[in-house]
């Protein structure tokens, strides 16, 4: 039987009920925090370099999605290519407006009401979600992770030409289960479908080599603050992700997750969809279903564990993606999902 549809912002309220995160959830430090740490944008010049093509600035359409901020600036690829091509079009790349709709029925914790609501991006590509999310009166501050040389030079001059330096945490590096080095390759003609370690699609390019860095490195040895939402796609990369953030897992320092699950790329990487929704259903996290592939509305939907199980245990098709939002309820962790 079909989960009834309800408001997010009622299944969220549930979810909060009985939720008892750590009671040191941090304000965020001065600007310096991680001065002296080598991975961190030092916000004052252009990273990387595009040679395949010149650049060119797009005011993204406004939205509820920007909470009444102006619309920010963002320098996209002149030439085709996917997520440019997309903004071109529509104003918006269609992964990003769903963020400011999460954001807006998404509620602190109660155990800190009053919060300080950061956002991180984990595959930041060229910043459209987020100079969104920055461009936000009611987002404190953006940590974004970006390791390709082409996309973070359109992402830190979109940062630039805002003025955002301040708004931000940037990583010029990839997320993964330990420190190290990466070949990464580019897949011709879009630029989001950027991937680690082997092409998702067969036909990519090996552009280079990109340094590695663990979550927990960042968030629990330097001591990165509390993040109300962070969105996290990386093409099939997000177990090696979460293997590197098993103490931020645990410690509820991410309160919610929004994920895209495609089992065909976790299975390139050597995981798959059972281990990835197993990652989030131990370590007292719900899962919604974002509703839509096609329309990416935050018409959320509490996931039973029969549905999980479809997802995490049944065949489907190589095209198959879906995205859920992992938010954290405090409760006992739950058995995780078993497939027969």
């Amino acid at each position: 039987m079909p989960l009834p549809m309800v408001t997010a912002s009622c299944l969220l309220a549930v979810a909060h009920q009985s939720m008892h995160l750590r009671s040191d959830v941090r304000e965020l430090p001065d600007a310096g925090m991680f001065e002296g740490l080598p991975q961190a944008w030092d916000g004052a010049s252009v990273l990387g370099n595009d040679p395949k093509g010149s650049a060119e600035n797009f005011t993204m359409k406004d939205g509820p999605y920007l909470a009444g901020a102006s619309p920010p600036l963002l320098v996209i690829r002149a030439y085709s290519d996917a997520i440019s091509d997309h903004i071109r079009s529509e104003g918006v790349w269609f992964d990003c407006p769903v963020l400011g709709e999460i954001w807006d029925k998404l509620p602190c914790p109660p155990s800190s009401p009053q919060c300080t609501k950061n956002f991180m991006d984990i595959g930041a590509n060229i910043g459209a979600c987020s100079l969104q999310m920055m461009a936000r009166n009611d987002v404190a501050h953006t940590f974004a992770f970006e390791p390709d040389y082409a996309n973070l030079f359109y992402l830190t001059r979109s940062i630039l030409a805002n003025n955002m330096s301040q708004r931000v945490s940037l990583f010029p590096q990839s997320l993964g289960d330990a420190p190290g080095q990466h070949r990464i390759y580019e897949r011709p003609g879009n630029m989001g479908s950027t991937s680690l370690d082997a092409s998702n699609y067969g036909n990519g390019t090996a552009s280079g080599e990109v340094a590695m860095v663990t979550l927990d490195s960042l968030m629990v040895a330097a001591g990165m603050p509390y993040v109300h939402l962070a969105k996290m796609d990386v093409e099939g990369y997000e177990m090696k992700v979460l293997a590197g953030a098993s103490n931020v897992l645990s410690s509820g320092m991410v309160h919610a997750w929004k994920v895209e699950l495609s089992p065909a790329f976790l299975e390139l990487h050597i995981s798959s969809a059972l281990h990835l929704l197993n990652a989030f259903i131990t370590n007292r996290y719900d899962l919604y279903h974002v509703a839509g592939w096609e329309d990416r509305k935050a018409n959320l939907e509490l996931m039973s564990r029969e549905v999980l199980r479809n997802y995490a245990c049944e065949a489907h098709p190589r095209n198959y993606q879906r995205e859920f939002l992992a938010v954290l309820h405090g409760q006992q962790a739950r058995s995780p999902l078993a497939c027969a």
